[in-house]
């Protein structure tokens, strides 16, 4: 029998390969996300997998199959400089995040600026247009900075007199990271007198559902934290313009002012008063009560995916109950040893990706580091697991004592977090001591599966699988609950805090049977 499941699964991992080169599946994977496109350009890159397409004239360049931005739209390029250039009395040193191959360095030239500091969330879009000879970059005045966003800007001394930050919506923890109070303290510091910052969200013209005006309210009161006035005006998109400076919604009275030819963004299109009364009736709108946005508590995050689940009708609160009844039922129907199992692999997945959340924040992509934390965690498990435990040895007790180890862990990870961030400027050093973190709980918990093994009083096969499926179900669960429910509503402190919990809990049932003859 064993020999024939043996077989099946050789000619099945034969077969699945044969079978992608006949039918190519990718094919028609790319048309189902990208119908009536042309694939131009489709790699994977150290940040992610870059997709750009064409339709006519008009590039479409996705990450991670999230649209970042296209080009072609006059409009949007012209609102996302002027509404914010146009409020400096004369811009020399501009900050670009994104956009510049759309068309806004263009626009940013009309106002003879001395230098263009221009940044792409990945750099490999460069690299990738201008093989495809379509970068529309060669300006003498445009600095092309290939790092990561966060990085650059924390390690750069360079002051900037407008600063334009034109970024997709906050729908991923990656995202995030770029609408945060951290961030925002990070940008002011390259800020004078006068500077102006620019970003922007989705357009909530049409419809300002509750859960994007709680995205608005929230970015709102994050930049309040570091400028002293703030102006929301309305167009193709919600443009958040922050400075220690007077703002004024007169767009095109000072676009004519100061003899700036555009297009769109001019008395003949744009309507002053109309713009000033839409922009207050939008700002009467906003919660001013709505949480600030932090790296380690992204409430803008979680409230942009309620806001895409209400498009489609669909609820937060059941994609987060179901598995959370489950987790709950499982736990509960767990034996005391396999319990302690059960909150460990819930425990390795949490505080993983806590750690991996927090080397993004403080290094950027994490598309590549994703397999070194993988590569470093597995290897801790594997030696934790290997350990030759002599005859005699305090197995129960032993077993008891880790979980209650594992749990003074979850409680100081979120200090050693914050101090490793204060040294984020040592580079490597600080990456190496991310990785440590990440081996000694590997090595914690893949310690935790042997003697988990030994103390299950079962035949080998059934303890193999049984501590198989409830260590996997544990990570399962603590890697979709974690992401998806504790770091955005309760952020880190309290994510750790309930996974130390929980390790209590399970260290106190495995106390509770220590006297017992089995063991």
């Amino acid at each position: 029998e064993n020999k024939k499941t043996s077989l099946i699964i050789i000619l099945t991992a034969l077969a699945v390969p044969i079978l992608i080169f006949i039918f190519k599946p990718d094919n028609r994977i790319k048309k189902m996300f990208f119908p009536n496109q042309e694939m131009v350009v489709n790699r994977s890159t150290r940040y992610g997998n870059l997709v750009i397409t064409k339709q006519t004239s008009q590039l479409n360049v996705y990450e991670n199959n999230d649209l970042q931005f296209y080009t072609e739209n006059m409009m949007m390029n012209e609102e996302s400089v002027h509404f914010a250039m146009v409020q400096h009395k004369n811009p020399q040193r501009v900050l670009l995040v994104s956009g510049g191959i759309s068309g806004m360095i263009k626009e940013i030239e009309k106002y003879k600026v001395n230098r263009i500091t221009y940044l792409e969330i990945n750099p490999e879009i460069f690299n990738s247009l201008k093989d495809w000879g379509k970068t529309g970059l060669d300006i003498t005045n445009v600095e092309v900075v290939k790092s990561d966003v966060r990085s650059f800007i924390a390690g750069s001394n360079q002051k900037y007199d407008v600063i334009l930050l034109n970024l997709p919506p906050p729908s991923s923890l990656g995202l995030n990271r770029f609408y945060t109070a951290e961030f925002f303290e990070t940008v002011k510091k390259h800020c004078n007198q006068e500077s102006v910052l620019c970003t922007s969200l989705p357009s909530t013209a049409n419809y300002a559902e509750d859960n994007a005006l709680e995205v608005n309210s929230s970015l709102w009161k994050t930049i309040g934290l570091n400028f002293k006035n703030q102006l929301l005006l309305t167009g193709e998109k919600n443009y958040f313009i922050a400075s220690d400076q007077p703002l004024t919604a007169n767009i095109a009275a000072m676009i004519a002012n100061k003899g700036i030819v555009t297009e769109y963004v001019n008395q003949f299109y744009i309507d002053d008063t109309l713009l000033t009364a839409r922009s207050q009736t939008l700002t009467g709108q906003l919660n001013l009560s709505a949480p600030v946005n932090h790296d380690f508590s992204p409430y803008m995050f979680i409230k942009q995916i309620h806001h895409w689940l209400s498009q489609s009708g669909a609820s937060y609160k059941i994609l987060i109950l179901v598995p959370l009844v489950m987790f709950l039922l499982f736990f509960i129907k767990l034996n005391p040893v396999t319990t302690g199992l059960y909150t460990g692999g819930f425990t390795a997945a949490s505080l993983e990706i806590a750690l991996m959340l927090a080397y993004q924040n403080y290094f950027g992509s994490l598309y590549i580091a994703t397999a070194f934390f993988f590569a470093v965690f597995m290897a801790g498990m594997a030696l934790g697991s290997s350990i030759n435990l002599k005859s005699g040895f305090p197995q129960i007790k032993s077993y008891f004592r880790l979980q209650f180890g594992l749990a003074a862990f979850a409680v100081v990870l979120p200090f050693l977090i914050q101090i490793t961030g204060e040294f984020a400027g040592l580079r490597l050093p600080v990456q190496f001591m991310f990785f440590v973190l990440v081996f000694a709980l590997a090595f914690a918990v893949g310690f935790e599966f042997l003697l988990a093994s030994k103390l299950q009083q079962n035949s080998f096969c059934e303890t193999s699988g049984v501590n198989y499926s409830t260590d996997l179900a544990g990570s399962a669960f603590g890697a979709f609950l974690t992401a998806i429910v504790l770091l955005p509503m309760v952020g880190l402190v309290y994510t750790c805090l309930i996974v130390a919990a929980l390790n209590i809990l399970s260290g106190t049932l495995a106390f509770s049977i220590r006297k017992l003859s089995i063991f």
